[in-house]
């Protein structure tokens, strides 16, 4: 058990690393938004009771919701669901009733009339009539022209510039647009540098002594006894009126639930990642979240204590085998519902041995590069955040076209695709050593060779230079998994199958100019469009670079070099006189296309250059004058 639990320690810290630069929230940035969201939503709720006495009666607490306050959230802290919870007077007796479609009650009042006769209940409720249908069910529809209403009567109340609602608090100005769709209403908030859409939904409120049953799990956690019910469509329905149907929500129990187990959030997010990389819009983060709510149940806590890398591969493979390969995901709370049950079943299929193949590649003896799993997830960058404007601006476009330009060579070569692990962002811009303006970019492709063919590392008659061979060529090419990526692979490597310089550079140049040429063109320059502009690329070649000449708006130019690397693990750590490893967090080098200056009998191309980028960063990093001292040497 032991010996399983490390079996994947390999991956510990490429998924830490992955979880903390890609998908983990910037603190900062998370502090910011939760301050200016509370400024403009407490203005707006303050607003909506002074000018709606229904709202002001029914209104309990704001319920700050969705996968961003539960800690699952991918990407940018941007998007956030609020639930406005509202509580129903109890005199009027409301009762839910479990509909024809599992997780969605219905809810009737049936003391409306005896309600609407208390004191208590005038002028507050004088429209409470308008959220019910005739025989006094809640109607969804009615519940969100109601709450529509009053949203915009409050903001009609604010400061406005055209179509948009001015709030103003100690982070500055920002503008509100309201927009409507689905169960939400939604607040497009911006400002300095800032924007965020806020989902605002009507709930109401229940307690312990309405729990559903009928087939319904019991409530789990004592100490959390409300839940929601939310004006969502269903999907189908039977003979029962649509707006009639809520669906059940019981988000704070899930939250508890997931509470407290160390791995479970990061795992989550990174199962989200590897979703959207592989596309699988079919599969809602709800869905992905109950599974692991399933998971939970089966595990012990020490199970979550675990390393991230085994508790992702467990989970992983249980997702597969348990929820996707048998094409159900139940319902957390009422397992007769099967989530995914609407799903095309040959996309089920295909999701499930895409995830296959995933897994297999990743437990392969032939795949022991750490890095391999970020082509899964296609992670390509990760920059160092500066402070100046034009810092960030170059890493954005930067980031963009490589993207763009990586994601077509991928399409344009198999090899490449199969090759390519990671970009890694190098010389003095990304050490922090550049003097000068962010113009010029060092950035290596590391590509890793194919273990089974046991490429083979010798040190030349030239310092610092190495001759790189496989000696299983032949059997490697004759492996079914070689086939049809490596068809060509013979073309990197001359006669002795002595990886060759000359052939890589070709091979890397004929394939970034096959890719361009997808692009449209003026002139001699390929024309990218992206979220971030218009932007005109050449390409140039000089040395063991290809040079990417970017220009683009406001006078934006950028030189990028694209140094094709192959990238090496310790057990291929060079000895016969170089220095041991000092930075055994960084067990990763490369070999470089560049040319020795001299040479002995053996033939150019067959020379290699070392590099310890990696290394040397770190041996670098945390010394807080040495950075400084260097620019001023420079």
């Amino acid at each position: 058990m032991a010996e399983d639990r490390r079996r994947y320690n390999y991956l510990e810290r490429v998924l830490a690393e992955i979880n903390d630069h890609f998908i983990s929230l910037p603190k900062e940035d998370v502090k910011k938004n939760n301050e200016i969201l509370k400024s403009v939503l407490d203005n707006l709720i303050r607003k909506m009771k002074e000018k709606d006495p229904l709202f002001k009666a029914m209104y309990k607490r704001v319920f700050y919701g969705g996968s961003y306050y539960d800690g699952l959230r991918v990407g940018k802290p941007e998007e956030f669901d609020l639930d406005l919870l509202l509580s129903l007077p109890t005199f009027a007796k409301p009762v839910l009733t479990t509909g024809d479609i599992p997780g969605f009650v219905h809810l009737h009042l049936e003391e409306y009339d005896a309600w609407m006769k208390q004191p208590e209940a005038m002028p507050a409720y004088r429209t409470f009539s308008d959220l019910f249908d005739r025989e006094r069910f809640l109607d969804t529809e009615k519940v969100l022209a109601w709450m529509e209403g009053i949203v915009q009567k409050s903001l009609n109340e604010f400061p406005a510039k055209g179509s948009k609602t001015i709030f103003e608090n100690k982070h500055g100005t920002f503008e509100v647009i309201f927009q409507k769709g689905g169960p939400a209403l939604t607040l497009k908030i911006t400002g300095p540098d800032f924007k965020m859409d806020v989902d605002l939904v009507t709930c109401f409120v229940f307690h312990a002594d309405k729990w559903p049953t009928n087939g319904f799990r019991p409530n789990p956690v004592e100490s959390k006894p409300d839940f929601f019910i939310v004006p969502k469509k269903p999907k189908v329905s039977g003979n029962e009126s649509i707006p009639r149907y809520w669906r059940l929500s019981f988000q704070e129990q899930e939250r508890k639930l997931m509470e407290g187990k160390r791995t479970l959030k990061p795992t989550v997010k990174l199962l989200k990642k590897l979703r959207d990389s592989l596309d699988h819009k079919c599969i809602a983060s709800y869905y992905i979240k109950t599974v692991l709510l399933h998971i939970i149940e089966k595990k012990d806590d020490e199970f979550w204590q675990n390393s991230l890398s085994y508790v992702f591969m467990t989970v992983l493979k249980e997702y597969r085998e348990d929820y996707i390969e048998k094409r159900n995901i139940p319902y957390y709370w009422n397992e007769s519902n099967n989530l995914i049950g609407g799903v095309n079943q040959v996309l089920l299929e295909n999701m499930n041995n895409r995830l296959k193949n995933v897994i297999k590649r990743i437990e392969l003896n032939s795949i022991r590069d750490p890095y391999a799993i970020t082509s899964f997830i296609h992670i390509n960058s990760k920059f160092i955040c500066l402070d100046t404007d034009d810092v960030k601006r170059n890493n954005k476009i930067l980031q963009s076209v490589l993207n763009t330009i990586i994601n077509k060579m991928k399409e344009k070569d198999p090899l490449f695709k199969a090759l390519f692990t990671r970009v890694f962002y190098g010389g003095s811009y990304y050490d922090g050593l550049r003097v000068g303006n962010p113009e010029e970019f060092d950035l290596d492709l590391l590509l890793s060779l194919p273990t089974f063919a046991e490429p083979t590392l010798t040190t030349s008659n030239i310092p610092g230079f190495v001759h790189l061979q496989l000696k299983k060529f032949d059997a490697w090419m004759k492996q079914p998994e070689a086939m049809p990526a490596y068809r060509t692979f013979s073309n990197l490597f001359d006669d002795q199958r002595y990886l060759d310089t000359q052939k890589v550079l070709a091979w890397m140049e004929g394939i970034v100019q096959k890719s361009l040429n997808d692009f449209p063109t003026s002139g001699s320059k390929k024309m990218l469009t992206n979220e971030n502009g218009r932007f005109e690329v050449i390409v140039q070649k000089g040395g063991p670079a290809l040079t990417l000449k970017i220009s683009g708006p406001s006078g934006l130019k950028m030189d990028v070099d694209l140094v094709t690397c192959f990238v090496f693990h310790a057990d291929k750590w060079p000895t016969n006189g170089f220095k041991k490893n000092p930075v055994r967090s960084k067990p990763d080098f490369f070999i470089v296309p560049k040319k020795p200056k001299a040479s002995g009998n053996e033939p150019i191309p067959r020379y290699w250059r070392l590099s310890f980028q990696e290394q040397e960063r770190v041996l670098i990093d945390g010394k807080r004058t040495l950075k400084p001292t260097i620019k001023l040497l420079k």
